[in-house]
């Protein structure tokens, strides 16, 4: 990429410094300058040879520092798959979506389970606590008993008595307290209870809401009290069970249980599609922008040449003005046309600056601070133009666009979501059931073990359990939340394909009104360029003013911009129609790996096949 457009701008001072108003730069290094190919320049008007003229450094021009290297659009687009920041983000969304899957798909692994637990628990009680109703009886026994022995002592001693009377001697007297049973004493008993406690399970739910639960528990116990000198002997308990429970109506069925599985799976697919769109969007980008900045790049030549004319046409009428035949009126509007060129060529250079940040956006994966890199781009042939087939693409469009197959995942999810919100209404109904065997032995864990396997003491229950809210207010909440979303769903679908028909049809006419705008311009710059060098003729033979010619040459160089934005206007609505038909990655050569995770592989030359009109300047 050459840099004489450069050179007029900052070469413009030195030679409109003839007017005493005008200081050229001592600081910048001369150079000299050649005439742009369009314009046939006249021999008179030529500045000498040892001209003034500066101009600052070539990488000065784009900020301090600056360095320029040059950018295939083949490199942008492995940059941009490489680093796009935008991309990435959804690159990794998909990551999210499967850690939530396999989160969905974790709900159904069996669970184990086992506890280790030793306690020694003691319980102080008071003696005239009754707490059952054996100790009732037992009590009204013992008092019974006490009452009968008072009552057999007493009438034992009147009936010796008796006898004494009988045989005529004294009676005696009997100091006997009657007896009691001590129970209304407020005596304190501790009671004590150690307990080691060991269980081990296993719990599995299946895709139709069946919960299945086995376990095995140990235990041996072993419990005296206060004071007590006999020998203890623990018990050693053995339990398993077998339990169960199958929801009837509420969470029953594969709707009810693989919901979150199913819009799990849906999301990650979605994210996948949103990813790839994205992708397919920044792909777009980058070449619409590569083809922009190429547009920068070449207009501050036609820029740069319009200075380098203007210059020319300063230098021949100030000749023409000492040989007499302009006044300096003349002069002035030249320098005038020159100042305006000037400022034409600053706007470019904002443009293309504007196009190059933009740029940088889509390929760099960070911003570095000491970064002065200007990329360049390379002068790249036009974009082929599509078959215009309004049907033909619209069928494409809905076949491959990638956010439309987004929204109808989105859609079906939303249908899982109403199928489980239908079942949530419905009471809760569940079949439980457990089986199981339990053995006792002071023998030891295996003597229990034993019995317990020889089925000492099965087990079993059988039934129905129930529950349903009142009202019912909250589950309908939920279902017609869940209706509400689906229509939104709906909804997003049909203003994605109103989205998707209306960007094909406006795709289709810009392409035609851009090929039509080409054949303009390049007529007018042709016609332009005809009028610019019979113009020098004419104002050379004094038939027309220099105003005129200056007239002429800025209708030159205006056409020139026009045919350079209509040829870049028409590239980028060629890529506009490929992310419209959901093409792109096609039209680049771009293929994904059979892994959906992997990144995709950029074809060796993704630049399209060239057509007649090219960037080229002409």
């Amino acid at each position: 990429m050459t840099f004489r457009w450069l050179l007029p701008l900052l070469a413009a001072p030195a030679l409109i410094a003839a007017d005493d108003d005008v200081k050229p730069d001592k600081r910048m290094p001369s150079f000299k300058i050649t005439m742009p190919a369009v314009v046939a320049p006249p021999t008179e008007g030529a500045p000498p040879a040892d001209a003034d003229v500066h101009v600052a450094k070539k990488k000065d021009f784009f900020g301090p520092g600056s360095i320029t290297q040059t950018i295939t659009l083949s490199d942008a687009i492995q940059w941009a798959l490489k680093n796009n920041l935008e991309a990435k983000v959804e690159e990794v969304g998909v990551l999210v979506e499967d850690a939530r899957l396999r989160n969905a798909y974790g709900e159904f692994d069996p669970i184990f389970s086992f506890s280790a637990i030793r306690s020694d628990t003691e319980t102080p009680d008071n003696r005239n606590n009754i707490s059952s109703a054996d100790a009732v009886a037992q009590l009204e026994s013992i008092q019974a008993q006490v009452d009968a022995i008072n009552r057999n002592t007493e009438a034992n001693q009147q009936f010796t008595n008796a006898i004494l009377t009988a045989l005529g001697r004294p009676t005696q007297t009997f100091n006997t307290t009657p007896l009691t049973t001590g129970l209304s004493s407020n005596e304190t008993v501790i009671f004590g209870q150690q307990t080691d406690r060991g269980e081990v399970s296993i719990q599995a739910r299946s895709p139709i809401g069946t919960v299945l639960r086995a376990g095995l528990r140990t235990t041996r116990l072993r419990s005296t009290f206060e004071g007590d000198t006999r020998a203890i002997t623990p018990s050693y308990i053995m339990t398993s069970s077998f339990e169960g429970r199958q929801p009837l109506l509420k969470d029953f069925g594969f709707d009810a249980n693989l919901a979150d599985v199913r819009i799990s799976r849906k999301n990650r697919d979605s994210q996948e599609l949103t990813w790839k769109f994205r992708l397919e969007a920044t792909l777009q980008n980058v070449v619409s922008n590569y083809y922009e900045t190429l547009l920068g790049i070449t207009d501050l030549e036609n820029k740069g040449d319009a200075i380098t004319a203007g210059l020319r046409l300063v230098a021949q009428t100030k000749r023409r003005k000492e040989l007499g035949f302009l006044s300096p009126y003349e002069v002035q509007q030249a320098q005038v046309q020159l100042s305006f060129d000037r400022e034409n060529l600053l706007l470019a250079k904002s443009f293309f600056l504007d196009r190059q940040f933009t740029l940088k956006r889509l390929i760099l994966p960070q911003y570095k601070s000491e970064d002065r890199s200007v990329y360049l781009p390379v002068e790249m042939p036009s974009l082929k133009v599509p078959k215009l087939d309004r049907d033909a693409l619209l069928a494409t469009a809905f076949e491959k666009r990638l956010d439309f197959k987004a929204a109808l995942i989105a859609a079906e999810s939303e249908d899982i979501r109403v199928k489980f919100a239908k079942n949530q209404r419905l009471p809760q109904l569940d079949v439980v059931g457990s089986y199981g065997w339990s053995g006792l032995d002071t023998g030891g864990y295996q003597d229990s073990w034993n019995r317990m396997t020889h089925s000492q003491a099965p087990q079993w229950q059988l039934g129905v359990t129930g529950s349903f809210p009142i009202g019912g207010v909250q589950p309908r909440a939920q279902l017609d939340a869940a209706t509400a979303r689906k229509q939104q769903a709906v909804l997003r679908i049909k203003a994605t394909e109103l989205e998707i028909g209306l960007s094909v049809e406006r795709s289709i006419e810009l392409i035609r009104t851009n090929q039509q705008r080409l054949k303009t311009a390049q007529f007018t710059k042709t016609t332009a360029v005809e009028a610019v060098r019979v113009g020098f003729r004419r104002m050379e033979e004094g038939l027309i003013t220099n105003f005129d010619l200056i007239e002429q040459q800025r209708r030159l160089y205006e056409a020139r911009t026009r045919e350079l934005s209509a040829i870049f206007d028409l590239n980028k609505s060629i890529t506009q129609l490929w992310l419209s038909t959901g093409t792109v990655l096609e039209n680049l050569g771009i293929t994904f790996a059979d892994d959906t995770t992997a990144k995709p592989k950029p074809a060796p030359a993704p630049a399209p096949a060239p057509k007649s009109a090219t960037t080229k300047k002409k």
